[in-house]
């Protein structure tokens, strides 16, 4: 996990992102405080890029993908910010050193295989409750568990949207492509479980159906953040994306949010992945207590309308099933109004005075504040039980329509003084890019 934040104003974008990442095997997991997360997106233009979740996509390294993409990118630029996030995810549909075949297949084969042993294990769950209910399973009883327990899953993923810009035949396509993979990973989910027909072809349609729709539900899910200005833009924005992989040529992704600041939007704070100490900074309570005390209360107002029937004397049982409606109605009522009473109180009180604060800040101030809310992240799993999954150094980069995307903090793996010609290299890459364009301007 990690902790990341974009904080923006009307005049600038500050990003903030710890440096943990979590390498992980089947037996064990170790923290390294070494993972970059934060880079631009263009050499040239203010457009600035937080990765979270997974460390690569497709297998291939997160850093390594949007160098790549610079490096094509070159000079270009574009009116909206949404149109250079919106490119971004054209290359990563369409590249061929990330979305080959063999990739593609590889994807597929690990998503199946955690699928259906899910699944597998959803059958056997069910099966298990029964036996302990002094229930003795047959053949055909387990096959009748397995069909219920499958259908209610089918059911689960054709309740999803579909994902953006699917082609028409998509399934058939995906069906055509991996239907060898898909019996091959069904065989070795339930090679001990007797399935009926009807069900292993429901299998298959959980697998196309997995592969169409939301909520992304592979392990090696990562998050996408977009930020800064495009060159029409007045104000800065963000775009932030949960992206999953690739299947039959198509980019599995979910758009999560978008923010454009403008006259009337004058500040936000968007935390990403570990988010709890920055709701508890914004909100004043934290998410875990707030959520505990709404249940509470909620808990009591629907009870109490049981105990007040019965103190009441001499009440027929029409009677009491009336009024109980009467008071349930009630009670869902009042809860509803202490959410809302509390909700304004919150942001009254806190959110707000806060966000007002943030349309005031200078570039430097929103930098120390971007960084000090990772640090608050990385402070409280310091000092709790917890795994370290979040931990300094803190990169911290700050983008404006006039300065472009600037370092206040960042993390090298080698010390500057020896490695001049990394930054030879770097401008040199740049002077050449502006040769390059002026040539095929020429042309």
């Amino acid at each position: 996990m990690t902790a990341e934040i974009v904080i923006m104003n009307n005049q600038a974008v500050a990003l903030a992102a710890d440096s943990a990442v979590t390498m992980r095997d089947q037996e064990s997991h170790k923290i390294f405080p070494s993972a970059n997360k934060i880079f631009s997106l263009s050499k040239y233009h203010p457009v600035g890029i937080m990765v979270y979740g997974s460390a690569s996509f497709m297998g291939i390294p997160w850093e390594t993908i949007i160098k790549m993409y610079r490096s094509q990118l070159g000079t270009q630029h574009f009116p909206s910010l949404r149109i250079y996030a919106d490119r971004f995810l054209s290359f990563l549909g369409t590249a061929s050193t990330i979305s080959s075949e063999a990739h593609q297949e590889q994807y597929v084969a690990a998503s199946l295989s955690a699928l259906f042993s899910f699944l597998s294990k959803e059958v056997i769950k069910a099966a298990n409750d029964k036996m302990c209910a002094g229930v003795r399973l047959t053949e055909t009883g387990i096959k009748r568990i397995a069909s219920q327990a499958i259908k209610q899953h089918y059911e689960f993923w054709l309740k999803g949207p579909l994902l953006e810009n699917l082609p028409s035949d998509y399934k058939r396509d995906l069906k055509r492509k991996y239907i060898g993979i898909i019996e091959k990973y069904k065989k070795e989910a339930f090679e001990k479980l007797p399935l009926s027909q009807k069900t292993s072809r429901t299998i298959n349609n959980i697998a196309l159906e997995y592969f169409s729709r939301s909520p992304l539900a592979h392990t090696g899910i990562s998050g996408l953040v977009v930020a800064g200005f495009g060159t029409d833009d007045a104000f800065p924005s963000l775009v932030s994306f949960s992206i999953d992989g690739i299947a039959a040529n198509v980019l599995r992704y979910v758009r999560d949010s978008e923010m454009e600041l403008g006259l009337g939007t004058g500040a936000s704070i968007a935390p990403f992945a570990q988010s709890e100490m920055v709701v508890r900074f914004m909100d004043g309570v934290d998410p875990l207590y707030e959520r505990t005390t709404k249940g509470l209360i909620a808990n009591i107002l629907h009870q109490y309308p049981q105990v007040i029937i019965d103190n009441i004397p001499n009440l027929t049982h029409a009677q009491k099933k009336g009024l109980k409606a009467k008071l349930a109605d009630e009670a869902q009522k009042q809860f509803e109004g202490i959410e809302k009473m509390l909700a304004e109180f919150k942001k009254e009180e806190f959110s707000s005075r806060v966000l007002k604060v943030v349309t005031m800040l200078p570039k430097d101030a929103l930098a120390l504040m971007a960084e000090s809310l990772v640090s608050l992240t990385s402070f409280k799993r310091k000092m709790s039980m917890e795994a370290e999954t979040v931990g300094e150094p803190i990169d911290v980069a700050v983008i404006s329509k006039g300065d472009g995307f600037v370092w206040i903090k960042r993390k090298r793996y080698f010390p500057a003084e020896l490695n001049q010609q990394f930054f030879r290299n770097y401008f040199r890459r740049i002077d050449d890019d502006k040769n390059n364009k002026g040539r095929k301007k020429k042309v």
